[in-house]
């Protein structure tokens, strides 16, 4: 009897080890896949970077040449990433990530002019003695 109470007790634990052991795999497996798509997604936003460096960069004729070409490159490249997928839905795809990274610059800039203008504030309060 004893025997049998031991045996159902460890029966008992080595199952719940294993529900344990599966919810910790599952969880493990969704956040790998969620770090995979932030991964992807600051692939893009550099290579948009890098895009903009090159059309800024870029000598009138040859530069718009260039330009096309790299465009049809990556065109290509999203193209067998998104086999099914339209120009539209790449153009838009490059307009998001445009806009997304535009929007990161404008918060640095105006990050750095807040960051400056306190520094500003506190050397001018503490070289003037009437301000409290």
């Amino acid at each position: 009897m004893l025997k049998n109470l031991i045996i159902l007790i460890l029966l008992c634990g080595l199952s719940m080890g294993g529900y344990l052991a599966n919810n910790t795999i599952n969880l493990l497996k969704s956040t790998i896949t969620t770090l995979q798509i932030k991964h992807q997604k600051k692939l893009l936003k550099t290579k948009i970077k890098e895009r903009g460096k090159r059309v800024v960069t870029a000598i009138p004729i040859v530069g718009l040449i260039a330009v096309g070409w790299f465009e049809k490159l990556e065109y290509e490249e999203w193209k067998q990433d998104n086999p099914d997928g339209t120009p539209q839905q790449y153009a838009d795809e490059v307009a998001t990530l445009v806009y997304e990274v535009a929007e990161s610059y404008y918060e640095d800039i105006t990050e750095q002019n807040a960051d400056g203008a306190s520094l500003d504030n506190t050397a001018t309060n503490s070289n003037n003695p009437n301000i409290n």
